[in-house]
C-alpha cells in the first residue's frame, strides 16, 4: 500500500517550501510517527521499562493455527513483578518477536 498521491503532494509541499525545522513540526502535528520498535531478545525484553506494553510478534493481524481457527497475539503489561497478559489467553511470558506499542516517557 503506498501514500495517495494527493497525501504525497503534501509532503513534498511541506519538506520542500518550509524550513526543515517547520517542516518536521507539521508532519509530527499531522500525525506521523516513526515505525513501532520490535524487541527479539529476552535481553531487550528485560531492557524495557516498567509500565511498557507489548503485543507479540511483528503485526497486528490474526494467525492461521493450521486447525481451523485463529488467533490474536497476545498484548502485555510489564508490572514490577513481571509482565501480565491484558489481551489474549492464559498467563505466560510473552512470545519473541515483540512490538513496543508504548513505553513510559522518562520520569513517567
Amino acid at each position: 500500500m503506498g501514500m495517495s498521491d494527493t497525501a504525497r503532494d503534501q509532503l513534498a509541499k511541506l519538506v520542500l517550501n518550509r524550513d526543515e525545522w517547520d517542516a518536521a513540526d507539521q508532519i509530527l502535528a499531522a500525525g506521523w510517527r516513526p515505525p513501532a520498535r520490535t524487541v527479539s531478545t529476552v535481553e531487550e525484553l528485560d531492557a524495557l521499562a516498567m509500565g511498557t506494553v507489548i503485543m507479540e510478534g511483528d503485526h497486528g493481524t490474526p494467525d492461521d493455527t493450521g486447525w481451523g481457527f485463529k488467533t490474536m497475539p497476545g498484548v502485555f503489561h510489564r508490572f514490577p513483578e513481571g509482565w501480565h497478559v491484558v489481551a489474549g489467553i492464559g498467563e505466560r511470558a510473552p512470545d519473541l518477536p515483540a512490538t513496543v506499542l508504548w513505553e513510559p516517557e522518562e520520569g513517567e
